[in-house]
């Protein structure tokens, strides 16, 4: 089921002006067409079917072997996974996969706690530094972010969050985003892991100068 969340700013970049973006709990046929006939064709056009892992990084498109149909078909219990979607200008502009149960926090603030963890979380191609010269949308990712976090709160996990981070993010998720990070983790490929405590998700969900309209 599919529900809107609420309506939240996104800056255009290229424009500079902000517009209506609809945040929505649960994904549907439409989400998965814009990614199928939006996502998939740009980074077709942007990589070589045979791209080796270091092409894929200097492109931002790490995640361009995702399948976010089948994600949605084996990861759809809606006991213990919940996906998100970002729509604005009549496309779908990010994508999250959360899951609500099984995962435990490493900070010290509260080690062992549970926590919600984002399995997946992923921008539209036009919107990446590095993808493209002029990416369209900013803000998205920290939207996605937001809903995980609010999520936590809801699910009565004090905000908290974790996740593994694609090589090409972890500058974002400790820098922009301000989560904690673990360093690489070898039972996971070798991605770093961050995550985002109690303290620290409050801080993240206070408003900004300069947000909205």
């Amino acid at each position: 089921m599919k529900t809107l969340l609420g309506t939240y700013d996104l800056q255009n970049r290229l424009t500079g002006r902000f517009e209506p973006a609809g945040l929505f709990e649960g994904i549907d046929e439409s989400n998965l067409r814009s990614y199928e006939q939006d996502w998939k064709i740009a980074f077709e056009t942007r990589l070589p079917g045979d791209a080796t892992t270091a092409e894929r990084l200097a492109a931002n498109a790490q995640d361009a072997r995702w399948d976010w149909r089948r994600l949605a078909e084996i990861r759809g219990n809606p006991l213990l996974y919940q996906m998100y979607a970002i729509e604005c200008a009549g496309r779908t502009q990010g994508i999250m996969l959360v899951k609500k149960g099984g995962n435990f926090s490493l900070h010290p603030d509260h080690p062992k706690a549970d926590l919600i963890y984002v399995d997946r979380l992923a921008t539209a191609p036009w919107n990446r530094r590095g993808f493209v010269g002029e990416p369209i949308y900013k803000g998205v990712g920290q939207m996605l972010l937001s809903a995980a976090v609010n999520l936590g709160f809801e699910e009565d996990l004090d905000g908290r969050i974790g996740l593994h981070s694609l090589s090409g993010a972890d500058a974002f998720y400790r820098d922009v985003i301000g989560m904690t990070d673990f360093g690489p983790d070898d039972e996971n490929y070798g991605m770093r892991y961050f995550e985002m405590s109690s303290a620290q998700a409050r801080v993240f969900l206070e408003p900004k100068e300069g947000d909205g309209a």
